[in-house]
């Protein structure tokens, strides 16, 4: 079996929250004291600027290695103050839109640095161990209800404009489907959509419905049990 080995945890303290690095994911590395040794008892010139030249480039390792750690830290700070309402009340609709742009452009690195520093890595906190490109969601809508939606206009959107993530929406549809379900009800696509709108205030295109029961692994209502 593969285990899950979190990058970092996210520990509360009432409404504080400390990053903890995982030192079985990222062990504390220095440079051999014996190696360091050699130097001084070496009498071979050749030998003893190998010895030093290693010594180099185990040190810039451990120096990159670092300051990776020191990235995962800061980016998962950023990530923790943007989503702070999930964190404090593990509710998946609680999330903001957020991207690798927003906390590149806070901590002033390029955004490839984000991408790399989160990249299949994970994080643990009191809700469970997410993957960290999670928190990372962009709006699936900012238009108001009230006004009438054309096609070259997002497939969602929220009463009053609020924006809402795909997570959350997503977390909508499965209440949605636990709820008739536990009835004996089978929602089609349509009913969902109409559920979405009257229920929570969230107008979503049939087809997007469709997309994201796909993402949760829902079968469809003629596949479910």
């Amino acid at each position: 079996d593969e285990y899950i080995i979190p990058t970092a945890s996210i520990e509360r303290t009432g409404e504080e929250f400390s990053i903890k690095i995982n030192d079985f994911e990222i062990p504390l590395l220095t440079v051999s004291p014996e190696l360091q040794d050699l130097i001084h008892h070496t009498k071979d010139a050749a030998a003893k600027t190998y010895i030093k030249e290693q010594i180099q480039k185990a040190k810039a390792f451990i120096g990159s290695l670092n300051q990776r750690e020191k990235t995962i830290v800061e980016v998962l700070r950023k990530i923790v103050s943007a989503q702070e309402a999930f964190f404090l009340t593990g509710d998946k609709r609680r999330l903001v839109p957020l991207t690798q742009q927003q906390i590149a452009r806070e901590l002033d690195i390029h955004e490839s640095t984000v991408s790399r520093t989160v990249a299949g890595k994970y994080v643990q906190c009191q809700w469970g161990t997410f993957e960290i490109q999670y928190f990372f969601t962009n709006s699936v809508a900012v238009q108001p209800q009230s006004q009438p939606q054309t096609s070259s206009q997002s497939d969602v959107s929220t009463s009053g404009g609020t924006p809402a993530t795909r997570e959350g929406v997503k977390d909508c549809i499965k209440e949605l489907l636990t709820e008739y379900g536990a009835n004996g009800l089978k929602l089609s696509d349509q009913k969902i959509s109409d559920l979405l709108q009257a229920k929570y205030g969230i107008s979503i295109a049939r087809r997007t419905v469709a997309k994201y029961r796909k993402e949760l692994d829902i079968g469809s209502s003629y596949n479910r049990i």
